[in-house]
């Protein structure tokens, strides 16, 4: 059946984060420092997959169905993760492969640039928000 012709409301996506660093230490490496530092983190290999997925998500739906722009809109797109580290460092590496910084039309003004700072956890971010 042809996609053309039909216009797609939404579409949605469910997913977890790639690879992370167990909950838990048991000490069992061999090595010492081949032991992970942080607990439930996002590993290389897990960006590296959600980049995969991404890639594939562009293939589907930018290339072949034509259902997403090219370019990247900021009007097309809608993402939400929970405030967790290795929520939004698997979204943003998802982003990357379905859209490469080279397909990117929106830029951030002088004063955006000046300005932008991610919302951290436990942290006043007072000194960013008041003249």
């Amino acid at each position: 059946m042809s996609r053309l012709g039909r216009k797609i409301l939404l579409l949605q996506e469910v997913s977890t984060p790639g690879f992370t660093t167990p909950k838990v230490f048991y000490g069992k490496t061999l090595n010492s420092s081949d032991e992970p530092k942080y607990k439930e983190q996002l590993t290389p290999l897990g960006q590296r997959q959600q980049y995969i997925v991404g890639g594939e998500y562009r293939l589907r739906y930018v290339e072949e169905a034509a259902l997403l722009n090219y370019s990247y809109d900021i009007t097309q797109t809608w993402i939400q993760t929970t405030f967790d580290s290795k929520n939004i460092l698997s979204s943003q590496a998802q982003l990357h492969g379905l859209y490469p910084p080279s397909t990117n039309i929106n830029f951030l003004n002088e004063w955006q640039q000046r300005n932008a700072v991610p919302p951290l956890d436990n942290v006043l971010n007072d000194q960013w928000t008041q003249w």
